[in-house]
């Protein structure tokens, strides 16, 4: 199969058969962001909603706008998940929730940097279809956090689980690592503002 033709079958399998099924089966209409714990059939095993499969969501929605179809529903759907980030996914002190609610009340907060990194993608991938200066500033100040923490000494964030004794950490690289590229194009198309 060249490459095109691998190109197309994935596209259509992405488009056809997942992202439909996600924005018929997930996407939460009456409380905003989406359902992630579900049966293949679309049955909730679950209404908990996991801070960072929501902004894994809103960088889902807006890459599929960017990248595949400029399609206004990709948009509605990662600005409601947004709007459900801003008014319950973060802490006093800044910093994104583990798990909410469906209706999102906090049920466990801040656990790693995870969270955090992932609303630094969502934010950034959203902001390259409609720019915004302020959840660009959001996106800058929470990826600010994230490496404040992760110079300190004391850093051990690595929750939800905990990390065996004489274990390294590799999640916090994997994560850390790739942030600057999706916050860095955003910004230096809005001049940096």
């Amino acid at each position: 199969m060249d490459k095109t033709a691998l190109y197309r079958r994935f596209r259509d399998l992405l488009v056809e058969g997942i992202v439909p099924f996600w924005m018929r089966h997930g996407a939460d209409r009456e409380h905003g962001g989406v359902l992630s714990c579900m049966e293949e059939d679309g049955t909730p095993v679950g209404t908990d909603k996991y801070i960072w499969s929501q902004a894994r969501f809103v960088w889902t929605c807006s890459a599929l706008y960017n990248r595949i179809e400029r399609r206004p529903e990709f948009l509605e759907r990662a600005r409601s998940t947004i709007d459900f980030l801003l008014k319950h996914g973060r802490d006093d002190q800044g910093r994104w929730v583990y798990r909410t609610t469906r209706e999102g009340r906090v049920l466990e907060g801040a656990t790693s940097i995870y969270s955090d990194c992932f609303v630094v993608y969502g934010l950034s991938e959203y902001c390259r279809a409609v720019p915004d200066k302020a959840l660009l500033s959001l996106a800058r100040s929470t990826f600010v956090g994230v490496r404040r923490r992760i110079e300190a000494p004391e850093f051990c964030e690595t929750g939800p689980y905990a990390l065996p004794p004489g274990w390294r950490n590799h999640g916090v690289p994997m994560m850390a690592h790739p942030l600057s590229a999706p916050t860095a194009q955003p910004l230096a198309l809005s001049g940096g503002t």
